[in-house]
């Protein structure tokens, strides 16, 4: 440093940890935020601690506990970046972010070589493989009966552009390509076939056959369908189960319309409703909805769904008036 201007000093230092890392022998860097790490050796023998931990260990898919092999690889190769702001772990050997838990390097490799179930990721062999699929989309499905079930109602199309269809069988229109990287995809959806359901968040797009919205967000249409389904939460009718959970648009699709238009038809007639009780009961001049400060300003026909509670009759199936909301209706 005494002998070196700042710059060169730095550009010295800099080459020097970049050799230090390359010799992969005491220190690595995080491929996600580029974070030096000097690299502790591992102790031979696990300490009692250590081996509940490694015990708890569990493979991703199958649930199944690590064997020795994949233990031994996780304590010699799976790296956790030490800087707060990252924070991901990743393997040192062959740089795969986040770690490959449950399998070493070369056993990822062949699995991701073999050809496995497009819903669940099981690897197939002759015997787990569904028969005589109808196309060449759902070649790749086990014989899980959740994988089945889902390839039942899968569009069994594949695009132009070579990517499987992720859409439902026989819509109208096709779902568009949802491979974040293909040039065919379509910028206006808004996801991708990795994203998680908004719905269900426990399953990839990817996982299940799909609908797109009209406000262009993207769900598995099983789960729309048991969410139009199971109806509105609390005794008095509402219809917020029936919008976008992402920006509140109303939800339609064509192979949702037995259970969606329905709603919307009640929706029109309780709208109606609410408009002339509003008027009715002269509420249409609450300051709510007639002062432009007010929440509902000029927006009568929300203001009177916000304020009356309408209930569905059992017997004969009509809605009928069940008083206001703030009355404890």
């Amino acid at each position: 440093r005494d002998i070196l201007s700042n710059e060169l000093f730095e550009e010295f230092a800099s080459k020097q940890l970049e050799s230090l890392i390359e010799s992969k022998a005491h220190y690595v860097k995080c491929p996600a935020c580029s974070m030096a790490m000097e690299i502790l050796s591992v102790a031979k023998k696990l300490s009692a601690e250590e081996s509940i931990a490694m015990g708890k260990l569990r493979h991703p898919q199958n649930g199944q506990s690590l064997d020795a092999e994949t233990q031994t690889h996780f304590r010699q190769f799976r790296i956790k970046c030490r800087n707060p702001q990252c924070g991901v772990d990743f393997c040192k050997h062959c740089w795969e972010e986040p770690y490959h838990l449950g399998n070493t390097c070369e056993s990822l490799k062949a699995s991701e070589m073999a050809s496995k179930c497009r819903f669940c990721g099981t690897i197939l062999t002759e015997t787990n493989r569904v028969q005589n699929p109808v196309s060449k989309a759902l070649a790749d499905v086990c014989i899980d009966p959740v994988c089945f079930e889902k390839m039942k109602c899968s569009s069994d199309k594949v695009l132009e552009c070579g990517h499987l269809c992720l859409g439902v069988r026989n819509e109208p229109t096709d779902c568009p390509c949802l491979v974040a990287d293909c040039p065919a995809r379509t910028e206006s959806v808004n996801a991708v076939a990795k994203d998680l359901c908004d719905i269900c968040k426990a399953e990839r797009l990817m996982d299940a056959p799909c609908v797109v919205m009209p406000c262009n967000h993207v769900f598995h249409y099983q789960c729309v369908r048991k969410k139009v389904e199971m109806g509105w939460p609390k005794a008095y009718i509402s219809f917020e189960f029936s919008y976008c959970p992402t920006c509140r648009s109303p939800m339609e699709h064509p192979k949702l319309a037995d259970v969606i238009d329905p709603l919307r038809s009640l929706e029109m007639i309780l709208k109606d409703k609410g408009l002339n009780r509003l008027k009715y009961e002269g509420r249409d001049k609450d300051e709510a909805v007639a002062k432009p400060e007010g929440k509902w300003y000029n927006d009568h026909v929300n203001y009177a769904q916000h304020v009356y509670a309408y209930f569905m009759c059992h017997e004969c199936k009509q809605p009928y008036f069940g008083g206001a909301k703030e009355c404890g209706a």
